[in-house]
């Protein structure tokens, strides 16, 4: 049996063209709104498997999100996930006097 290691398999063309195809039928399923929801916690889930889920759903480290689960509780830690994960944009008129503070705003 042939093994490559780990750091060599990105530069396998069968790995670049699955990569592609991959990321392709996402978009498609994307577009098309039929992603799947990530399983969400319910009140029964316990700390740690709630923190699991919505680390996964809203791509936070789950050690983050269950430190937040404790102080903080389901629903106001949901929220500050779902904050985190609002596009932010630079407005435009800074972009185009050439100014190079990066001030971030929320995206209306």
């Amino acid at each position: 049996m042939h093994h490559t290691p780990l750091h060599f398999v990105g530069n396998e063309p069968i790995c670049a063209h699955s990569c592609a195809a991959v990321l392709r039928r996402l978009l498609r399923e994307q577009e098309a709104g039929t992603l799947p929801e990530p399983p969400m916690p319910t009140t029964d889930t316990p700390l740690e498997g709630a923190a699991d889920m919505l680390g996964v759903a809203t791509s936070h480290p789950t050690w983050m999100v269950l430190r937040w689960l404790q102080r903080w509780g389901q629903q106001e830690t949901l929220s500050l996930l779902e904050h985190n994960n609002r596009c932010l944009c630079l407005p435009g008129h800074m972009l185009e006097c050439g100014v190079h503070a990066f001030i971030i705003h929320d995206a209306p």
